[in-house]
């Protein structure tokens, strides 16, 4: 499958598995899987305008090659891992201790001196935390 049906298969499943698995009338259980097989699911999808090339090998390559980890395959079943507007509470192995922990930025605030970089309080890391009510303040010696 070339690279442009890999990434429109994806977007179709992702709509699928996190918003809207009515579409294709499936369910998701209470961890996010799908209530159909793979195959069922790729046979359900080729039904619709666009899509009818999709087998349930496209399907497994698209999981296998997703560098983000959007999808997970278990006993035939596929779901997203992360990104549901619909309400699912997946289980994972709980993590006992992390031992770094990162935080995403650019290349241009690589370059930014320490001593103006704020240290992210612990509160910002809780689940749920706002980020809508943060204050943001001019960086110390700037004008």
């Amino acid at each position: 499958m070339d690279q442009r049906k890999r990434v429109k298969l994806s977007k179709l499943l992702s709509f699928i598995l996190r918003h809207n698995p009515s579409l294709l009338g499936i369910s998701l259980d209470s961890e996010g899987f799908a209530d159909v097989s793979i195959e069922e699911l790729a046979l359900r999808i080729r039904k619709l305008r666009g899509y009818e090339w999709v087998t349930s090998e496209h399907i497994l390559e698209v999981v296998e090659l997703d560098e983000k980890g959007r999808f997970e395959v278990k006993d035939r079943k596929i779901r997203a891992t992360y990104g549901h507007s619909v309400e699912v509470k997946p289980k994972y192995p709980e993590v006992q201790e992390t031992p770094k922990l990162y935080h995403g930025t650019t290349r241009r605030a690589e370059k930014v001196p320490p001593r103006y970089l704020r240290v992210v309080p612990p509160e910002a890391l809780l689940k749920g935390h706002n980020n809508v009510k943060r204050k943001h303040r001019k960086m110390e010696g700037r004008r």
